[in-house]
Order: structure tokens, then C-alpha cells, then sequence
């Protein structure tokens, strides 16, 4: 607003001169009725004032015209919660004081909006019908082919795909202007099969009556109660599938479930990993780092054997391995056969890949089962212990290295598929045969 009419007092002289007008109206005026009703009749910037201090009551868009400007504002989501005080803000809620700003949205929306942030695997809920939306820019095909897309069970970036739109400056765009319209709440996805496992939150935002209220308006008559709902949600965590009463009652409950999400009445829980080093894996990991030593050790001592007699006038010190460069405490080692030289046997040829880390520390042994717990930035150890893991199903071992780093019992099922391109049906696969060595979290 201050930016509009600084720029139209440059332009024009707007403020100056509507300024004046006010004077006038209100030094002719008899009465402080008559000066409102003509300011309001005459004065744009006097209608400006009035929309804007009856959204901020309100707690609405105020939609104004300011010169050659139209602009929509309101008051910053959480001044405005502050403002009445019938919401508690800092209380258990969606937002934190730590992800108050989202650096995906504009510059202005930091301290006072508590703005949720949007990620490519985020869906939107629009909170009115069609032709609600279609009255703020009936002009715009854009909005309208968005809003046929982004259905519930589709995420901003699959919409980015069927759009042919760019995922950030258009897609992400397009759903903050839905959401400071407050035509629009951030979701998760809700699977087609109704399968997401929901929670109550533990405090509602909305009564209980009046939320009851609401719901036997808008679903028919013989929808059972919403409080019979939420008591089998809240006694029995199960897949939201799980509460039909049969294959014929999808559409109903499919859009009871939309229904409670847009009245903030259910949580999704999120599947989470953690990344388990067993017994087992580490006995293995030990064992193979006592046999490669002693391959080690005994390639050495036949390598010196054989090439003492060579006759080749070397001195017998010279005949040792060479010492390479220090790593960690260990020897790098590093033999150079004569030209035409081969060795004996390939069991004494040089170790590769992860023998390579295995030569140059010292591995414990400590056969406690333990968390990997940052998976993503393991130790040598610990990689070691992932290698291994992974080699348990070599069909899969690719797979598994490419989405292990998200095992850290912070990244979402979702988020994982999203980061690792890999088809829901593949994350699944590897969950499944990797179940022995992944810990599974269920939470908000």
C-alpha cells in the first residue's frame, strides 16, 4: 500500500490531491455523516481506508484501487491471529518459529506470516469451489487449467509435468498467490487408494459443535455423525481406507477425508527410516578386513620370494614393498613388477574398491547392533557397514546406495521418492527387501 501511493504521488500528485479533496469535503461538511458519505462518494483513497479497516476487523482480502493500482491485501496471518486473540498462534500448530520464513516465497513474507512451506511433493486443497475462484481473475485460463490439474492426489511437481509448466517459477508461483488468496491450504498428498494414516491433532483450531454443525450442512443426512468418524480415527491408527464400510461408500468418504483436512481436523502421518547396522553385518565387515590383512601380509612375503632369486642385483631391502602415501594412519601399499613380470597367482594382485578402506584403519571389534545415523554423511566405518548392507541384495545394491543417504529418520517417504526420481513401486521394492536393516518411524 505504501509502495502503490508513493509511486501514484509520483506519477500524478494522487496523495496531494486526494488529500485535499478530504479537506474540502470535510471543512463543507455539516456533520461527520455527511463528510463520510461524500468522502466514500468521491474519494478513492477514502474507500481504500474504509476496505482496508474492515478486512483487518474482519479478517479478510481487501481487495482496493489505489490510482492505476489494483491491489489485494490483508493483514500478516499472524499479527492477525494476535490482533483478536481468539487463537493462540504460538501454541502446538503447523508453523514454528524456526521455519516462520520459507525462502521459496517473496521477499515480505517473513516475521508475521508464519507462511507453510512448500515443497515439490506438497499438493494444495482449495478451500472454495470453482466459481469462486474464477471470480478473482475470470480472465485468467492459467488459474483455471491449475486448478483442474492439481487435484489432492497430485503434487506440485507431478502438476509441473502435466502442465509443461516450470515447477518453480510457475507452479510453486501460482500456489503461493492461491495461498495468500486464501483460496488455497498446503496438503499433503492424499493417496488415490485412500491409504495415508491420519491422527487427530491435539488441539482443534475450530469447536467441536460448531465443526459437527458444519459437517451435517454440507454431506447428506445419512453420512454417520462426524464425532463417530473421528472416534474410530482416533482409536485405531489405520489407513483411512481402512474405515469404509465398503468399496461403494469411496467417493463419500474420499471426500469426508478432503473435507476434515480443509477444517484442520486430521494430521498425515509420515513414514520415516532409520538405517540399522546389525550383528551380523558388522561380524561380517570384521571378518573381511582380517582376511584381506592376511592376504595382504602373505602376498608380501611371496612376492619377496619370488623376486629375490630373479637375479635382477637388486638389494634384498629393495625388494620390499614401497611405502605409500599415509592415510588415516595406514600404509597405502604399492608394488611395480619388473617388465614382463606376472603375478603368480590373482589372489595377490592389488584389492580394489572397498578393500581399498579396509587396508588403511583399523576396524573394531565391536559387534553391537547399532543407527546409522546420518547416513548420508557416514564415517568410513560406517560406510563400510552400508556396503555391506547393500551387497545383501545385489540385485538392488544400485538402488540402494542412490536412496540410503535419506535413512536418517528425518526425510519423508515422499520426500525420498521425489529426491531419488525413483518410481513408487522401486522405493517399495527396496524397502521391502532391505526390511531387515531399516527401522520404520511413524509420525507427524
Amino acid at each position: 500500500m505504501t509502495a502503490a501511493l508513493h509511486f501514484e504521488q509520483s506519477r500524478d500528485n494522487y496523495v496531494e490531491r486526494e488529500t485535499e479533496l478530504l479537506v474540502d469535503l470535510g471543512e463543507s461538511a455539516d456533520s461527520y455523516t455527511v463528510f463520510e458519505r461524500a468522502a466514500l462518494e468521491k474519494s478513492s483513497l477514502a474507500r481504500a481506508m474504509r476496505d482496508i479497516f474492515e478486512s483487518v476487523q474482519n479478517q479478510r482480502l481487501a481487495h482496493i484501487i489505489v490510482g492505476a493500482f489494483e491491489l489485494d491485501l490483508q493483514m500478516p496471518w499472524y499479527h492477525s491471529e494476535l490482533l483478536h486473540g481468539d487463537f493462540d498462534p504460538e501454541g502446538p500448530g503447523e508453523y514454528s518459529y524456526e521455519d516462520e520464513r520459507d525462502e521459496r516465497w517473496d521477499e515480505g513474507f517473513g516475521k508475521g506470516w508464519r507462511v507453510k512451506q512448500l515443497y515439490p511433493w506438497n499438493t494444495l486443497l482449495f478451500l472454495e469451489g470453482w466459481e469462486a475462484i474464477a471470480e478473482i481473475e475470470p480472465e485468467s485460463s492459467e488459474m483455471l487449467q491449475f486448478r483442474e490439474v492439481l487435484t489432492p492426489d497430485v503434487s506440485f511437481a507431478d502438476a509441473a509435468t502435466l502442465l509443461d509448466w516450470d515447477l518453480e517459477t510457475e507452479v510453486m508461483r501460482m500456489a503461493r498467490y492461491m495461498i495468500y488468496l486464501k483460496k488455497a491450504k498446503v496438503s499433503d498428498v492424499v493417496h488415490p487408494k485412500l491409504l495415508n494414516i491420519y491422527v487427530l491433532p491435539t488441539r482443534m483450531e475450530t469447536s467441536l459443535a460448531e465443526l459437527s454443525a458444519k459437517f451435517q450442512s454440507y454431506f447428506p443426512p445419512t453420512t454417520p455423525a462426524l464425532e463417530t468418524i473421528l472416534a474410530a480415527i482416533s482409536s485405531s491408527p489405520q489407513a483411512f481406507q481402512f474405515f469404509l464400510p465398503s468399496a461403494d461408500h469411496y467417493e463419500l468418504y474420499h471426500q469426508i477425508l478432503i473435507w476434515l483436512l480443509k477444517n484442520n481436523a486430521l494430521i498425515m502421518l509420515h513414514v520415516r527410516f532409520r538405517l540399522v547396522a546389525t550383528k551380523e553385518v558388522k561380524e561380517a565387515v570384521y571378518q573381511s578386513s582380517q582376511e584381506l590383512k592376511k592376504r595382504i601380509s602373505e602376498g608380501d612375503v611371496e612376492r619377496g620370494r619370488k623376486r629375490k632369486p630373479s637375479g635382477l642385483g637388486r638389494r634384498e631391502e629393495e625388494l620390499q614393498p614401497n611405502k605409500g602415501s599415509e592415510q588415516d594412519g595406514g600404509l597405502e601399499i604399492e608394488f611395480v613388477p619388473p617388465e614382463g613380470h606376472q603375478p603368480s597367482s590373482p589372489e595377490f594382485t592389488r584389492p580394489s574398491g572397498t578393500d581399498e578402506r579396509w587396508a588403511d584403519f583399523e576396524v573394531p571389534q565391536d559387534f553391537e547392533e547399532s543407527f546409522i545415523f546420518e547416513p548420508g554423511k557416514a564415517t568410513r566405518m560406517e560406510q563400510l557397514w552400508i556396503d555391506e548392507i547393500a551387497r545383501q541384495r545385489p540385485e538392488l545394491e544400485n538402488r540402494f546406495l542412490r536412496v540410503c543417504e535419506y535413512f536418517d529418520g528425518r526425510t519423508t517417504f515422499d520426500e525420498i521418492q521425489y529426491r531419488s526420481q525413483l518410481k513408487r513401486s522401486q522405493f517399495r521394492q527396496i524397502v521391502s527387501e532391505y526390511d531387515p536393516w531399516l527401522l520404520s518411524l511413524l509420525h507427524p
